[in-house]
């Protein structure tokens, strides 16, 4: 169904920039309908690891059908899934509003909510800014080494050189990521703090959020915005930074009408999403937000601690 659904799509935008082609000089490249279907299944088995769905290939049946027993690299998944992530997302909202058409998705009320999802980073990985300065310059040095290596050994494998330049210079792109986010984050804390700013060198966006459990963890909030009507279709999906979702009613909005094309008329939400900023915010759009209203104390807790 996935393969014959993408066999009827324009996907001319994904191949402007190929350079090779049958009958031509140039090595094969995989074509757009056949990487767009493998990512589509994997979102149907819950699997968004362009790694996992490489090593699945080997033996799920429906990734062995729609690859023709061949094996796709994951990272020719997750580079195509980068370089073409304006592409996609025109093409899934491409669907829902297909979806809409036919009468199987209902937008008259939306359904608003987050949650924070822990990094694969582990709390090893969380350095201030003179231990990432050193491991950079390390990272730099294995690089000059191993390209001092492959000219003097014109024996080497060329698949296993490539393959540990590819990861000492992706090393070398984190530490340097790592970097540049500890120098925005160092400019909001000032000069009192700054010096003891943490930034995780391999995962340098997350941040140490609390969890329901009272734990702190490195973390990304996650939001997510579904159809309230039958199938409940994902129709917005957000990914921040923030501690909390008081900042990010406004976005989620902007990015449904992005994906429909349709006004928000109803949106319901939790607790988590109710600050006098945002039920103005609603008002001005011509949005009914339906959420749990804080009585006066509950809503002057956090000044009153504040000030104790």
């Amino acid at each position: 169904m996935i393969w014959k659904l993408c066999e009827k799509l324009d996907l001319s935008e994904f191949g402007i920039n190929t350079q090779s082609f049958e009958g031509e000089g140039g090595r094969p490249v995989w074509p757009p309908q056949l990487l767009i279907s493998v990512l589509v299944y994997g979102y149907t088995l819950g699997i968004a690891s362009a790694r996992a769905l490489e090593r699945m290939m080997s033996w799920e049946p429906g990734l062995r059908w729609l690859c023709g027993l061949e094996e796709i690299n994951h990272h020719t998944l997750s580079d195509f899934r980068v370089k073409h992530g304006a592409a996609l997302e025109k093409l899934f909202a491409q669907h829902l509003a297909l979806l809409e058409q036919e009468g199987l998705l209902d937008l008259s009320t939306l359904m608003q909510d987050g949650t924070k999802i822990a990094a694969q980073a582990g709390k090893e990985s969380y350095r201030r800014r003179p231990r990432i300065e050193e491991r950079l310059a390390m990272a730099k040095q294995a690089m000059q080494e191993l390209d001092r290596q492959a000219g003097e050994d014109e024996k080497m494998d060329e698949r296993r050189q490539a393959a540990q330049q590819r990861a000492v210079r992706e090393r070398v792109e984190r530490m340097e990521a790592a970097l540049r986010e500890m120098e925005q984050r160092q400019a909001r804390a000032g000069k009192k703090e700054g010096p003891q700013v943490r930034v995780s060198v391999s995962e340098p966006d997350a941040r140490k959020m609390k969890h329901s459990d009272g734990g702190w963890k490195l973390s990304y909030n996650l939001r997510t915005t579904t159809s309230a009507g039958p199938g409940n279709f994902i129709v917005g999906v957000g990914i921040s930074t923030a501690e909390n979702d008081l900042g990010e009613l406004t976005a989620a909005l902007e990015r449904v009408e992005k994906n429909t094309g349709k006004a928000v008329k109803q949106l319901v939400a939790d607790a988590g999403y109710v600050s006098r900023d945002n039920v103005q915010a609603m008002v001005e759009q011509g949005v009914e937000l339906v959420a749990p209203w804080k009585e006066e104390q509950g809503r002057e807790a956090g000044a009153l601690k504040r000030r104790a």
